[in-house]
């Protein structure tokens, strides 16, 4: 079946915009989310470490209707595999961050804007530090009951060696994404309509392979989707959902001699959300993705896909908090198309005192490769302390481990890294807020 033009898939979801399902091809980029842009946040409730306290809550500084939220954090401590190698190079791992957000207090409607940077060093691995940073602005406007969303953020970003589907680097690797999105939702009784799009346009900078230089302009792609999603509140609080979206891929500059990657398709999830009595809260959307390709080398890829969370707070003083989500994903490697990628985190928050909260979490991330590529799964598991000082300062001391398997992978034979691993890392972390 020919692949359908941008045009064509489009239509046939009803664009513009989902704003309950997350990007295709942007599913890493997920833990980046600007938390306070219209159409990025994605918290389902409250939880224990986000809930407000007024004892220890920041103030923040006004100036007239806008509240601007400052704070940075200074990290020291130790991660002994900082290469993600088979044979572990440890190093101190210093890490700084820096946050401004900023938001109106209006009765309706409101701005937001955001930017965040991070700095990582490793002093006996220098070849490792990076610098992340994140910048976006978005609105909502109220019509009555209907809601318009519009948000963009630039991410300027590294993959590491340990990140999933990094068997190819011995270095960070640069790239960039532009992220425009916009939704609007209308109420028709029990009845509303989220019709969405968005544009995507990753930009990749070159690396290091085996001592020599080695391009990354193969990767570099802009993606356009259109989505919509409706709900039906059978009572309070409590809807039956379903989301069509499509989307098309389409890569800048394809690598010489490898067929075009260029690709288009569509995914249809139904499910519900639900709320019950206030001590369990979950949404749950299961369905079916399918993903073509220009080039008559790569097979149609399909899959069964999953979008879940659940908050359930069991006392006041706890709640356990899970996500789920499994996609088609382009892969970084020229010689696989796609991966089906399948993530889970698990949390568990604790308030032993007004100013100390416990936590213990612990996630999976699976990948599926196409053409026999194999399969790559990353473990991980930590806990950490958070010491609420008083309004402006926080001390937290955490530790996390990672172990790191592959199998029959394609992309680990020929690369640098083979994909196995163990990693520890303990950090001891100040916070400062105002």
């Amino acid at each position: 079946m020919p692949m359908p033009s941008r045009l064509l898939i489009l239509a046939a979801v009803g664009a513009p915009c989902a704003l309950l399902a997350q990007p295709a091809a942007a599913q890493v980029l997920d833990q980046y989310l600007p938390p306070n842009i219209p159409g990025y946040a994605t918290e389902l409730g409250v939880t224990v470490q986000s809930r407000l306290r007024p004892d220890y809550e920041p103030l923040g500084i006004r100036a007239g209707s806008v509240i601007i939220r400052p704070n940075m954090s200074e990290s020291l401590g130790y991660n002994d595999n900082a290469l993600g190698t088979t044979q572990s190079h440890g190093s101190m791992e210093a890490e700084t961050q820096a946050t401004l957000a900023a938001n109106t207090d209006w009765n309706r409607n409101g701005l937001s804007a955001y930017f965040n940077v991070d700095d990582l060093h490793y002093p006996e691995q220098p070849s490792q530090n990076q610098t992340n940073w994140i910048a976006g602005v978005g609105g909502f406007y109220e019509f009555g009951r209907d809601r318009l969303e519009l948000g963009y953020t630039h991410f300027n970003l590294n993959q590491g060696p340990t990140a999933i589907d990094s068997f190819s680097l011995q270095l960070p690797v640069t790239y960039r994404v532009d992220d425009v999105r916009a939704s609007y939702t209308t109420q028709f009784g029990r009845f509303s309509v989220t019709p969405n799009a968005e544009f995507s346009y990753y930009n990749f900078d070159n690396t290091v392979v085996g001592g020599q230089p080695f391009s990354q302009q193969f990767r570099n792609r802009d993606m356009i989707q259109g989505g919509l999603t409706t709900r039906y509140e059978f009572s309070a609080q409590r809807n039956a959902v379903l989301v069509v979206r499509g989307y098309d891929t389409r890569y800048i500059t394809p690598q010489i001699g490898q067929p075009k990657r260029d690709n288009s398709g569509f995914a249809v999830l139904g499910g519900i959300e639900y709320l019950w009595s206030g001590a369990l809260r979950f949404r749950a959307l299961v369905g079916y993705e399918q993903r073509e390709y220009t080039s008559s080398a790569y097979k149609t890829q399909t899959a069964p896909v999953a979008e879940a969370s659940v908050i359930w707070t069991p006392t006041e003083l706890t709640t356990v908090t899970g996500t789920l989500s499994r996609i088609i994903e382009d892969a970084a490697d020229e010689t696989v198309t796609g991966y089906t990628y399948t993530t889970f985190r698990g949390v568990v928050d604790h308030e032993l005192l007004r100013n100390v909260l416990l936590q213990g979490h612990a996630g999976v991330q699976a990948a599926d490769y196409q053409q026999g590529g194999g399969t790559q799964t990353i473990y991980n598991v930590g806990v950490n302390a958070t010491w609420l000082l008083n309004r402006n300062l926080q001390l937290r001391a955490s530790y996390d481990y990672t172990n790191s398997s592959s199998s029959g992978t394609t992309a680990a034979t020929n690369g640098p890294n083979s994909g196995d691993y163990n990693s520890n890392i303990y950090l001891l972390t100040l916070g400062v807020a105002l």
